[in-house]
């Protein structure tokens, strides 16, 4: 196998983190389809190691994982608070990878309210029925289709209704079409990509951000959402929009690195249970005892003596709604175990 250095990248979260579909990971090596050509990679430190199903240069792997861009100088700008630094210890060596737009675009397309596994059987279903075969490594795979067929053999690919969006969109934009929206200013690219049929904000972000240079994009969708109204909005409702325009402002021409690793963070990192104050009669804690009138239910910390309990009363007449209130919060294995049922 070839090999390049790749310092501050990681390719396991870079292919991982969610931005592109076509890529199986077997016996140890990534296999990754780009295009028309398969490659098979494997990271060692900070050494890159690729073979690949026709001759590409160490240029063109340099240039689809961004490894010929300063990654500190994005990281610093991007590093503007307490969580964002988090979720870059979590998955630092996150790249953005240069996908080719014709392909970026189509499997958007595919995402919407699609689970990644889903994109996937999409995306290979449309490969395998009009693009070309490629082996490697006595494995078949497909490159993606240059030209995809009518709206019936597009249904035949499992697609659902995004078929019909799929073919409308085909007819209304090419790939010279969709490369010009690269010279365009940001805002005037996402407007083209929004006319388009199956193309709302979110997916002509990802677009921007994942194939045409625009790394300042900042796709929302439910879990960049959740995180920036928790974080960003102090808990308060705020539209994709807002959202996006938010983000921009404050991270910067890289808000979509900054996406990218809120992204990965959230979706990998169980969500953190405050600590527990309850706005009905109740008060939380596990270091106290809590009683629950009606059906009593005890809970309590062996380094609390009897002395020491306090009494909680919760208004709720039902064990099990009481038992649910509870279980709701930060309770370990090993504390659910001290519940009792009292006589």
């Amino acid at each position: 196998m070839a090999k390049t250095e790749a310092a501050d990248f990681s390719l396991k979260h870079t292919l991982e983190c969610g931005q592109i579909f076509r890529y199986e990971l077997v016996n140890g090596h990534y296999y990754l389809v780009a295009g028309d050509v398969v490659l098979k990679l494997a990271q060692d430190g900070s050494s890159l190691y690729y073979e690949s199903s026709r001759r590409v240069s160490e240029e063109f792997v340099r240039r689809l994982f961004r490894l010929d861009e300063d990654y500190e100088s994005i990281i610093a700008s991007i590093s503007r608070d307490a969580l964002i630094r988090k979720a870059i210890a979590s998955s630092y060596g996150l790249r953005i990878i240069r996908q080719e737009p014709w392909e970026c675009m189509i499997s958007y397309i595919c995402s919407s309210n699609s689970s990644v596994a889903r994109v996937k059987g999409c995306t290979n279903s449309l490969s395998e029925r009009f693009g070309r075969k490629i082996r490697l490594d006595r494995m078949e795979f497909f490159s993606f289709p240059r030209k995809i067929g009518g709206l019936d053999a597009i249904r035949e690919c499992g697609l659902g209704y995004r078929s019909q969006h799929l073919f409308e969109t085909l007819g209304m934009i090419d790939r010279k079409g969709l490369e010009r929206l690269r010279y365009l200013k940001y805002a005037d690219a996402k407007t083209e990509l929004v006319r388009l049929r199956g193309i709302g904000e979110k997916v002509a972000d990802c677009i921007l951000l994942y194939s045409l240079g625009f790394t300042q994009a900042f796709p929302v969708d439910r879990w960049i959402k959740r995180v920036m109204q928790e974080n960003y909005f102090g808990n308060n409702a705020a539209s994709n929009s807002k959202i996006s325009e938010y983000a921009i402002k404050y991270f910067g021409k890289n808000a979509g690195y900054a996406q990218q690793f809120l992204y990965h963070y959230t979706r990998s990192t169980p969500k953190q249970k405050p600590p527990v104050s309850l706005k009905t009669s109740c008060h939380y804690n596990i270091q106290s005892q809590i009683r629950l009138c009606k059906k009593k239910v005890l809970f309590f910390s062996p380094s609390v003596s009897v002395g020491e309990r306090k009494e909680v009363r919760i208004s709720e007449p039902n064990l099990a709604q009481c038992m649910s209130t509870l279980l709701r919060f930060s309770i370990t294995p090993s504390h659910r175990k001290l519940f009792k049922r009292l006589p």
